[in-house]
């Protein structure tokens, strides 16, 4: 017989519980069991202040902590596909360092180099000529492809290694031959062999808000002997990832994802907010990692069986990330991201880039 992992109710689970008891039990058994049972589809938070890299808060699972060292999704517990917030790291980044917001892009038919055609998340129709802003801002995957494979994978790899990624596979061969790499094509839309982590998407993101300089998280201070003195003090320094230039131009963008593009859901009141949303292809992950002039937060939701998300839980991530970002920024005076010296603002035809 078969049984599922998921179920409508508690009472529900543990009525398959039993009767997955009842058909395996012989004479004489007896059990000495823990039954583990998590609220469905779960989730999880990492906020960080960027300009320090402290990990001010973190949410591992949604329901009851009934156990000690149990899941925590945000944590080295569990990977997840990135989906379009890999676009910003992998892609846009890089490609910042030759381009700008104003060079077009081409949505057009498009294929992988071993002929897989790239789709838009839109459906099977071309915008034709987009600005890179454009692109950022509306999510296209051909676009993000195409600039991808333009810089090639191998620099976007490396960049996602500078920004912290932890998880991300150079070369792998199993036992029966196969190679997995993620130096390839489909990085640019966060395609991965074993997803990454939430609290270092949320480090990646802090670094662009920080003006281009990583800092590896910091979960505490210091640690002190019952007379107050330091026995450890735990600093991170700071590393740059990308020029401070870039990290605007890039900030610049991702408010437009959330103006009016794929994140508006996430803006917040009297608050500036940049921040890139990311769709997994059969909806099993869901993403928002955004920040404001103060925080950094990403928010992950899906099922802990990578199960297709139905509609009513397709906005929960957005919500969950305005909610929790709401409360932190409650009687902080309003910001607006500053322009390094710099950048230059210019009006730009958004059908020639010109």
């Amino acid at each position: 017989m078969k049984y599922g992992l998921t179920f409508d109710s508690e009472e529900q689970a543990h009525q398959v519980i039993e009767s997955f008891k009842a058909s395996i039990a012989k004479e004489g058994d007896t059990y000495d069991e823990v039954i583990n049972l998590s609220p469905q589809p779960q989730a999880s938070v990492t906020v960080i202040d960027q300009a320090t890299g402290q990990i001010k808060a973190m949410v591992g699972g949604r329901g009851t902590k009934s156990s000690s060292m149990s899941l925590n999704r945000a944590y080295t517990g569990s990977t997840r596909q990135p989906g379009s917030c890999f676009k910003i790291l992998s892609t846009y980044a890089p490609a910042s360092a030759g381009e700008t917001l104003a060079t077009i892009i081409k949505d057009e038919p498009y294929e992988y180099a071993d002929g897989t055609p790239v789709s838009n998340w839109w459906g099977n129709y071309y915008r034709g000529n987009m600005t890179m802003r454009k692109a950022i801002e509306q999510s296209a995957n051909i676009c993000a492809v195409k600039t991808l494979t333009e810089i090639t994978p191998q620099l976007g790899f490396t960049y996602c290694q500078n920004f912290g990624l932890s998880t991300l596979v150079e070369s792998r061969t199993t036992d029966e031959g196969k190679v997995f790499t993620d130096i390839q094509q489909p990085l640019a839309l966060g395609g991965v062999t074993d997803g990454v982590y939430n609290y270092e998407m949320c480090a990646a993101y802090a670094a662009i808000a920080n003006g281009g300089n990583y800092i590896k998280p910091i979960y505490y201070t210091k640690i002190l002997d019952h007379n107050g003195n330091v026995l450890i003090e735990n600093t991170s320094a700071e590393r740059s990832v990308i020029k401070e230039s870039t990290a605007y131009l890039l900030t610049s963008a991702m408010e437009d994802v959330v103006k009016k593009g794929t994140g508006t859901a996430c803006q917040l009141d009297n608050m500036a907010v940049a921040g890139k949303t990311g769709t997994t292809e059969a909806y099993n992950d869901l993403w928002f990692v955004g920040y404001t002039p103060y925080y950094t937060c990403a928010v992950w939701s899906g099922y802990d069986n990578n199960e297709k998300l139905p509609d009513y839980a397709r906005n929960f991530h957005k919500n969950l990330w305005k909610k929790v970002m709401t409360r932190i920024h409650e009687g902080l005076p309003s910001k607006e991201f500053e322009k390094p010296a710099s950048v230059e603002k210019l009006s730009v035809c958004e059908e020639t880039g010109l």
